[in-house]
């Protein structure tokens, strides 16, 4: 056990953490590649991906995914990572300045760790310029996949090949059916912008998702770098926009590259309502968006959740119909019953609210609905906020069930 620096002069005791790569498991047609993490204080864990069996030529025996999936688990503890087995050494000085950025934006949480590894890389395989981009099927990921195979204007050297399909992110992995039927969604989608589709499953989920999910998907990416040498990480906010700490940023995506596999941060200099704009001339990519992540089948979208009316509200405002995916109307009072928006969609409500109104749109229905609910969201995050004192804690709670009560 090491003592390790961290701000304000304290240290903190440190933990050991090994992470073992275990034997490939063959089954059904597909492959699992699996790692464990074995602590000196905790029940060992154990993390894997799972695809078809034809993909495994694509996939790499560096250690660059296990290390990229327990990056976070490892600063939280914080544990030092010990890497049995090769290491990409840009990948190795990379995730020493991620941390460093994680720490400045968290620091009670993340801590930096030392990372030791086995064998340390530079080898380059010879292989194709080919890109895979992470694939979900919302605006962000369908735009990434439109620019850069229909759209034309930002093909480069490095040519996007396929999208890769995730299953046990936001769809869970107790959903097999609905994960078949979004990625045979996602196929016809991918298949009419001359791409392939990549079907994977992992275990890398975990509760503070909105903090880790770039550091998961650079793991899933970085998995088929025997084949790729980029991969794409499509923008969720654009740069005059950008919203920290957030898992997916132009700060910190890039410094998940190996020294043969680039992470990029792609379509940041695009908004989302001129993202929307573009697809909307691509009806096979707009009428299969997706981009639920609270209907109780995930390969849906609930049209009641904040990202189903995020996307309602802007495309009232550009005067577009829904996708053919949404299967109910939505209004006003849709946006009415939204009351559970977190702290990032109630920041993205109030820049729309701004937006729009200095747009014009003050007296539209769908306008008015929305000002209200977030509004309502902001006092409600505010009122959940607990206070010291015992008193200003029981008139919290009194002013919140209030207000809960009486809605927006």
């Amino acid at each position: 056990m090491t003592e390790a620096p961290v701000k304000g002069g304290a240290s903190i005791s440190r933990r050991r953490l090994d992470l073992i790569k275990e034997s490939d498991v063959f089954e059904n047609g597909n492959v699992v590649l699996s790692c464990r993490l074995v602590s000196d204080r905790a029940k060992a864990h154990r993390i894997w991906f799972e695809l078809p069996e034809k993909h495994l030529s694509m996939t790499t025996t560096s250690m660059d995914p296990f290390l990229l999936a327990a990056i976070f688990h490892g600063m939280r503890e914080p544990t030092d990572i010990h890497v049995h087995g090769p290491v990409s050494e840009v990948l190795l000085r990379n995730l020493a300045e991620f941390q460093s950025v994680w720490n400045c934006w968290s620091p009670q949480k993340y801590v930096p760790v030392e990372i030791f590894a086995e064998v340390v890389d530079d080898s380059c395989q010879v292989r194709k310029h080919e890109a895979v981009a992470a694939f979900s099927g919302g605006v962000d990921s369908t735009y990434t996949v439109w620019a850069r195979t229909i759209g034309g204007a930002r093909k480069r050297e490095v040519e996007l090949k396929a999208g890769l399909f995730i299953h046990g992110f936001d769809i869970p992995l107790e959903q097999n059916l609905q994960f078949d039927r979004a990625a045979d969604i996602a196929q016809q989608t991918l298949a009419d912008a001359g791409l392939e589709l990549i079907r994977m499953k992992c275990n890398l989920y975990e509760p503070d998702w909105e903090m880790t999910h770039a550091a998961a998907i650079a793991a899933c990416l970085t998995l088929l770098k025997g084949r790729f040498s980029e991969g794409l990480i499509a923008a969720t906010f654009p740069y005059d926009k950008l919203f920290f700490p957030w898992g997916s940023n132009p700060v910190t995506d890039h410094l998940l590259s190996s020294h043969d596999f680039s992470i990029v941060h792609d379509g940041a200099s695009v908004s989302r309502e001129a993202k929307e704009a573009h697809l909307y001339d691509w009806q096979v990519g707009y009428n299969n968006l997706r981009v639920c992540y609270e209907a109780a089948d995930r390969d849906k979208n609930c049209c009641r959740c904040g990202k189903c009316l995020m996307l309602y509200c802007s495309l009232m405002s550009q005067g577009l119909p829904l996708p053919a995916s949404f299967g109910e109307r939505m209004g006003a009072e849709a946006l009415l019953s939204c009351t559970r928006l977190n702290e990032a969609f109630s920041r993205v409500f109030n820049l729309m609210v701004e937006k729009y109104q200095a747009r014009g749109f003050g007296n539209e229905p769908w306008f008015r609905a929305l000002e209200r609910c977030a509004q309502f969201n902001d006092k409600r995050l505010m009122l959940e906020k607990p206070v010291k004192n015992e008193f200003g804690n029981w008139l919290r709670v009194r002013r919140l069930k209030r207000l809960l009560s009486e809605g927006p």
